[in-house]
C-alpha cells in the first residue's frame, strides 16, 4: 500500500531544527509591523515614512488593542529616538516597536503610561537602569535589556489567553513553511510553557519545542520559587512535542556601545555549577569581547 507523491521535481528533506528561536518575541512581530525586511529598513532617520507606514497600519488594525513594531533604531547617543516620533504615528494604543535584537523596545508615550513606566522610579533597580530618561527624569521612550521586562509584563498581562495562543499557534505555522519543526526556545517562563501545552493539547502546536528558563538581559537567582518553577516544568513537560529541562543565562546584553555585563564572574560560576549539579542543561548569551 505504498502512496507515492510526484513533486514535480521538488526536493524533500528531514524537518529543520532551529536551536535558537524566540517564539513570543516572533509571534508579536507576525502580529505587528516589520519596518526592517531584507527589502528595506525604514528607520528614524526617514521619520516621514517611518510615521506614515506606521500610521496606515495601526488604521487598518482598529481592533488591536496593541500595536506592535520591528525596526533597526539607536539604542546608544546620539541617535537614541524618543517617544514623541511615535506619538505621531499612535496616540490612542500602546505602540511597541521591537528592535531586531530584541535587546530593546521603542514605545509611545500611550505604551509608557501601559507598562506604568512614569517619571517614578520602578521598584527594581536593575529594571530601572535600563529605562532611558532624560535630563529631568522623564522617561524618553526607550527601554533596554532588563528593563524590557516592565513593558513585556504589561503586554503578556493585558493580552488574554486566547489572544497569546492564536499568536503562538500562527508563529509556529509560520516556522513550518521553512521548514522548520522543532525549536529550542531560548527565553521562556513558566506562563508561556504553559501555553505551548494548551496547544499541544488542542494538536495545534506544529513545531516542537524545548523551552529555556530566562528572559532578556534579566538575572537568574537561586530562590525557592525559582527553583520549583523549575522542577514543575522539567517533570511536567517532558514529551515528544514540549520539554523544558534548559536554563538561558545572559552573561551580558546586546545594547548601546558596549553590551552591558550582568553578573560578576563569581555569581554566574556559582549558579552555572548549582544547575548542572541539578541536572539542567544551560545555554549562555555572551557578546563582549574584552
Amino acid at each position: 500500500e505504498t502512496k507515492v507523491i510526484d513533486l514535480h521535481g521538488r526536493t524533500v528533506i528531514p524537518g529543520i531544527s532551529d536551536s535558537h528561536a524566540h517564539m513570543w518575541h516572533g509571534a508579536m512581530a507576525l502580529r505587528g509591523i516589520n519596518l526592517s525586511t531584507p527589502e528595506a529598513s525604514i528607520t528614524p532617520d526617514n521619520p516621514d515614512e517611518l510615521v506614515a507606514k506606521i500610521k496606515a497600519f495601526a488604521a487598518s488594525h482598529p481592533n488591536d488593542k496593541i500595536i506592535f513594531g520591528r525596526a533597526d533604531f539607536g539604542t546608544a547617543p546620539p541617535a537614541v529616538p524618543t517617544h514623541d516620533l511615535l506619538d505621531l504615528a499612535v496616540t490612542d494604543r500602546p505602540l511597541i516597536i521591537h528592535h531586531t535584537s530584541e535587546h530593546a523596545l521603542w514605545l509611545n508615550a500611550k505604551a509608557l503610561a501601559f507598562a506604568g513606566i512614569t517619571d517614578q522610579p520602578v521598584a527594581d533597580p536593575n529594571e530601572e537602569r535600563n529605562i532611558i530618561r532624560d535630563a529631568s527624569g522623564h522617561p524618553t521612550g526607550l527601554v533596554l535589556e532588563a528593563g524590557m521586562e516592565v513593558v513585556e509584563r504589561a503586554v503578556f498581562a493585558a493580552l488574554s489567553r486566547d489572544e497569546k495562543l492564536a499568536m503562538l499557534r500562527d508563529a509556529s505555522h509560520y516556522l513550518n513553511r521553512f521548514g522548520i519543526t522543532s525549536v529550542v526556545n531560548a527565553t521562556g517562563s513558566l506562563p508561556e510553557i504553559k501555553l505551548y501545552a494548551a496547544l499541544r493539547d488542542r494538536g495545534e502546536l506544529t513545531v516542537r519545542t524545548r523551552i529555556a528558563f530566562g528572559a532578556v538581559a534579566v538575572n537568574h537567582h537561586l530562590t525557592p520559587q525559582f527553583l520549583a518553577d523549575l522542577e514543575k516544568a522539567r517533570t511536567e513537560y517532558h514529551d515528544d512535542w514540549l520539554s523544558a529541562n534548559l536554563v538561558k543565562f545572559f552573561a551580558d546584553g546586546g545594547s548601546g556601545l558596549t553590551p552591558p555585563l550582568t553578573y560578576q564572574p563569581a555569581e554566574y560560576k556559582k549558579l552555572v555549577l548549582e544547575l548542572d549539579k541539578r541536572g539542567y542543561q544551560l545555554m549562555t548569551h555572551a557578546l563582549r569581547g574584552d
